[in-house]
């Protein structure tokens, strides 16, 4: 198996809507599904590749996309950090700190009153045996509907979205096992450069 390292960095706000719903406030996930980058792929090189090649590649888990989690910076090196994980707790309304490890927890009378939270938001890096944190920073906007008719904004038709911003870095990885060594090439020409990624201008 072989992998490759890829670095995504934002040229511009993006939007990856949490759910497909039209109306109401939008939530954008706070990382870059690996699913995106396997679009890019099938839509720069599908149609180029042989029927045994397209199997290879799209259809039989040979070749696996990793979701883009933020780039941590620590003494001048980037890591890709990762979710943070399920056992870590934290007294409500503390802001994460201290955290708890749900496992190592001996004394429940002393942490009863506390009342620990399952921690389901954030990254954490883990670098030279030191765990840092990282921040997946998202924007919000109000915008509004337009009515075509009037040429003017549709009176109470206020939707909001959350967005990605703007120079945020993502670090993901691209897994091949050994049958698909050879199509590492095409997938690398297929990723690299400016691409286009999440809600279209002309959706939001």
């Amino acid at each position: 198996m072989k992998k490759i390292q890829f670095k995504c960095t934002l040229l511009s706000d993006i939007i990856i809507s949490q759910k497909s719903a039209t109306e109401g406030s939008h939530k954008t996930l706070d990382f870059i599904p690996g699913n995106s980058f396997l679009g890019i792929v099938a839509s720069g090189c599908y149609a180029a590749l042989n029927e045994q090649d397209q199997i290879l590649l799209f259809h039989s888990g040979k070749v696996r996309f990793g979701d883009a989690h933020p780039a941590v910076e620590y003494e001048g090196q980037e890591y890709r950090s990762l979710k943070i994980p399920a056992i870590m707790f934290s007294p409500k309304l503390s802001d994460m700190n201290p955290l708890y490890i749900h496992s190592a927890i001996s004394d429940n009378e002393i942490l009863l009153p506390k009342q620990l939270k399952q921690c389901r938001n954030g990254f954490y890096a883990f670098a030279d045996s030191k765990i840092v944190s990282a921040e997946s920073e998202r924007n919000y906007a109000i915008k509004s509907a337009y009515d075509r008719d009037a040429r003017r904004s549709a009176t109470g038709k206020m939707y909001g979205y959350e967005s990605l911003p703007k120079g945020m870095k993502f670090l993901f990885e691209v897994e091949l096992d050994e049958e698909a060594l050879h199509l590492e090439t095409c997938i690398t020409d297929c990723l690299l450069g400016n691409k286009r990624v999440g809600r279209s201008r002309t959706a939001q």
